[in-house]
């Protein structure tokens, strides 16, 4: 008996499922289809995995790695007391697998296919066949995450030929969303996602509810939140198994109890109050579906099934949002954690072309015939992971002596090629992408929408444009009028408003995608030019900061003044940031050389934080937080770029280096492990969050002073405003990608 296996190796969960006999059956772990992906470096040689290293991280939690996927582009890991390969962390949970493949086969599996998600490139799946290898599973077929799900959904229902599936999964730590285009084989014609939507940040919403019905709990939750005792780290764990247990149940029933260690009390929570906690991350998903339908052209008569995957899609919820914004009922079924795994083994192991989210397609035809589900699952070949792409490295600059005639020389070559890329080549500056031109004064300000599909940008022209990333081209042919010198402008976390403010004490707002235009009076009794913006993650909040050194938080609606934060006496805020994590936690930097932090409960001056290196004396012109809420950066009018620990109480900031001039502007990219920043030099300098140390190669000559840095959601794409008035779109380096 011939027996073939695949896994779907996840963020916090790995499914393996095991064929024999045109029968496909899942592989228990600890009674249990689901294995969790967790990997502990104990006492002994072996990574601990699954229950095993959750279990022993009570006792070594600086051995933990709970999301060893995460750290695909990181190369190695600190756990404990050494440093491993990533891809051994991800050997170890694929070591489990085959383990447990072999004692119920009672024979040696003779094929394996793993799934990935739809944008990993080369570089990553190289990782995976090289884990798979050490796990050894040998050569192994590789088959996108949405192309197994529709190919399983392909047994259940008829697809016809032309139509596309949209296949939405909501897994423990990530959201992805895909269209696949249904054929003689499934075609991935677009892909994005969020990083910072998931189960997990389902569960952070539950222990946040919590927190809000308990008040008067502050030193509980003090320890809960930074456990000190191993008696604090088991109350810890056990408040977030509580809160999972308690989301998942809250799924089947109207109401469930959490109990909250430490707090001493029991919580009766009702589905009405998780949905309510629950809402803005699912409506970010919707909104991200429902954009990059719109990006590649798919109407909704030419979507054959909406597909739910991963255990999250359980949440009633989701179902009800997409059905509401699609108008097609998606299709899910009894064990959606199990799609992707067993759907491996019904699609040929061969990878598919994944076009960015935005890319204009060709139009759809109309449904043909139905294509028959397969008779038997279809062996896939095993496919071989090509070797990995060359190292980016940016364009040495040319001897200006030989610059005029080696332009003609690429001129003429170019030209015969039909002129693409002419301006690209001339200019040195290979990663970017597009160039925007059309503000008539210094860009101040840029951001991405949460789906990656728009870019809008700021300046003291008094206008905002908005830009299409995918056709690299204006999205709106006339600029939005704001009538004042613009200093910051905004997407709200569900793309549903647009925020620009500057000079004229008021914030400019936008409603999407019909760009009504109406207006906030952003300061109350105390008014101020606004120089800093942004939104909370629920986009129920912003929060604006100017001169005066006076900040203030306002309902994103009505604008109603919640807080005020007295941040100076005198001089200016000039950046302002929420923590993506902890929805009452703000940063600001401006005309002091720290960041000063609040909760919006605060009133009067806020904490410092932390003590130690400063910017040398001069202003903070940027400051940004990473994803995970842990850390922050700032860039300063001194040149420095700084990090700054802000999990650890008392501990200094760190100095990643400086531009030659002021540092205008930086952010994160998804992953919260490189830093990028911007400055008066024209350059954008890559730095690691965790070694502090620049990122070799990857310095790029930007053409003209930076003035500011946001970077894409699926963190493929950085947009930069310049001291020139133009906007420009950069592909980030494949190390990053």
């Amino acid at each position: 008996m011939t027996f073939r296996l695949g896994i779907d190796l996840g963020t916090s969960t790995t499914v393996a499922v095991l064929s024999s006999s045109g029968t496909i059956r899942p592989l228990l772990f600890d009674a249990s289809p689901l294995l969790s992906s967790a990997v502990l470096a104990g006492a002994g040689p072996d990574l601990l995995t699954g229950l095993d290293a959750e279990r022993a991280a009570a006792a070594r939690p600086a051995g933990l790695e709970a999301n060893p996927k995460r750290r695909v582009d990181e190369g190695t890991v600190w756990l404990g007391e050494r440093e491993y390969p990533v891809a051994e962390l991800l050997a170890a949970v694929l070591r489990r697998v085959a383990d447990e493949a072999r004692r119920v086969a009672g024979a040696p599996v003779g094929e394996v296919v793993l799934t990935h998600p739809a944008a990993w490139g080369r570089t990553r799946l190289t990782v995976l066949a090289d884990a798979a290898a050490r796990a050894g599973l040998g050569e192994v077929g590789l088959v996108p995450e949405p192309v197994a799900a529709a190919a399983y959904f392909a047994t259940v229902r008829d697809l016809r030929a032309g139509q596309c599936v949209v296949v939405y999964d909501l897994g423990a730590g990530t959201f992805d969303v895909s269209i696949v285009r249904v054929g003689p084989t499934f075609e991935v014609v677009a892909a994005s996602g969020l990083a910072d939507v998931g189960g997990l940040d389902l569960d952070a919403a539950v222990v946040e509810h919590a927190r809000a019905l308990t008040p008067g709990a502050t030193e509980a939750w003090a320890r809960l939140n930074w456990p000190q005792s191993p008696e604090d780290q088991q109350a810890r764990r056990a408040l977030w198994v509580g809160a999972r247990a308690t989301k998942e149940q809250l799924t089947r029933h109207a109401t469930a109890d959490l109990h909250l260690p430490l707090v001493g009390k029991d919580l009766h929570l009702t589905r009405e109050e998780f949905e309510l906690a629950a809402r803005p991350h699912l409506d970010r998903t919707v909104a991200l579906t429902v954009s990059l339908l719109r990006g590649a052209g798919v109407s909704p008569e030419h979507i054959g099934g909406v597909f739910l995957v991963g255990g999250s899609s359980r949440i009633p919820l989701a179902a009800t949002l997409l059905h509401r914004a699609l108008r097609t009922a998606p299709t899910i079924v009894d064990q959606p954690e199990l799609v992707v795994a067993q759907g491996s083994l019904l699609a040929p192991s061969i990878r598919a072309e994944v076009a960015p989210p935005t890319a204009e397609l060709a139009p759809v035809p109309p449904p043909a015939a139905p294509v028959p589900p397969p008779a038997a699952p279809v062996p896939p070949p095993a496919a071989p992971v090509s070797p990995p792409a060359a190292p980016f490295v940016p364009p040495a600059p040319r001897p200006r002596g030989n610059r005029r005639w080696v332009a003609a020389l690429l001129a003429v070559v170019l030209l015969a090629l039909g002129g693409a890329g002419l301006k690209l080549w001339l200019d040195g500056r290979g990663s970017v992408m597009a160039e925007f031109e059309g503000h008539t004064d210094v860009v101040t300000a840029v951001a991405f929408n949460h789906a990656g599909t728009l870019v809008a940008s700021a300046s003291r022209d008094r206008t905002v444009r908005v830009w299409n990333p995918g056709t690299r081209a204006a999205a709106l042919e006339h600029p939005l009028e704001a009538g004042t010198e613009l200093r910051a402008v905004a997407f709200s976390p569900d793309d549903t408003l647009l925020a620009a403010a500057g000079a004229d004490e008021q914030i400019h707002l936008w409603d999407l995608p019909s760009y009504t235009p109406h207006t906030l009076p952003a300061t109350g009794a105390r008014r101020f030019p606004i120089q800093a913006l942004a939104f909370d993650r629920t986009g129920a909040r912003i929060a604006v900061g100017g001169d005066g050194g006076i900040g203030v938080v306002l309902d994103a609606r009505s604008g109603a003044q919640l807080a005020e934060f007295d941040a100076l006496s005198s001089g200016f805020i000039r950046a302002i940031a929420f923590n993506p994590q902890q929805p009452d936690d703000v940063i600001l930097g401006g005309s002091q050389s720290a960041i000063l932090r609040y909760t919006t409960q605060d009133r009067g001056r806020g904490v410092e934080v932390p003590t130690g290196t400063r910017h040398g004396g001069n202003d903070v012109r940027a400051v940004a937080w990473s994803p995970d809420g842990t850390t922050a950066a700032s860039a300063g009018a001194d040149g420095s770029v700084l990090e700054w620990p802000l999990d650890q109480a008392g501990i200094a900031a760190s100095t990643l280096g400086r531009h030659r001039g002021a540092a205008d502007a930086v952010a994160f990219d998804r992953t919260g492990r490189t830093i990028v920043s911007g400055g008066a030099d024209g350059r954008l300098r890559f730095w690691s969050a965790t070694s502090h140390a620049a990122v070799t190669g990857l310095d790029l000559d930007a053409g003209s002073p930076v003035t500011a840095i946001a970077a894409s959601p699926a963190a493929d794409r950085l947009v930069t405003g310049s001291q020139d008035h133009v906007v420009r779109l950069w592909a980030v380096p494949s190390e990053k990608s």
